[in-house]
């Protein structure tokens, strides 16, 4: 296929298209070997499905590759380790007894400060007794 185009003159040139040319630059880029040590070479490329994202899929593919997540994605990792240690700690108090109450009270690994002076638990969803 041949292109016609005009010059600032307004004479008309013929020449190869556009695509011959990219097709001839891909054909030398493999002659000398360019794409040999891509990434995936000889293997099908990884399909990440942000089909769910809709435009947010640029944004999350971004910080899925710099390593950081959203922020309600780091909140709920922090959220999940805390739970983890309460659990850890009430289990902790559970075998130890009575000596290690008050030692338990001072806080956990993550300095929970415990419960406050005053407090008594609660029952249901937050109402003290």
């Amino acid at each position: 296929m041949v292109a016609k185009r005009r010059d600032a003159e307004g004479k008309i040139s013929v020449g190869p298209t556009w695509e011959s040319i990219v097709e001839r630059q891909v054909r030398e880029a493999m002659e000398e070997g360019r794409f040999d040590e891509l990434p995936y070479h000889g293997e099908p490329l990884p399909v990440d499905d942000d089909s769910a994202a809709g435009e947010r899929a640029l944004g999350f593919r971004v910080l899925r590759n710099a390593g950081v997540a959203p922020p309600w994605i780091e909140a709920d990792k922090e959220v999940r380790a805390m739970l983890a240690d309460r659990d850890a700690l009430l289990a902790r108090a559970a075998r130890g007894g009575e000596a290690a109450r008050p030692r338990l009270r001072r806080g956990g690994r993550r300095g929970w400060p415990g419960p406050s002076p005053g407090h008594r638990g609660t029952t249901g969803a937050g109402t003290s007794r």
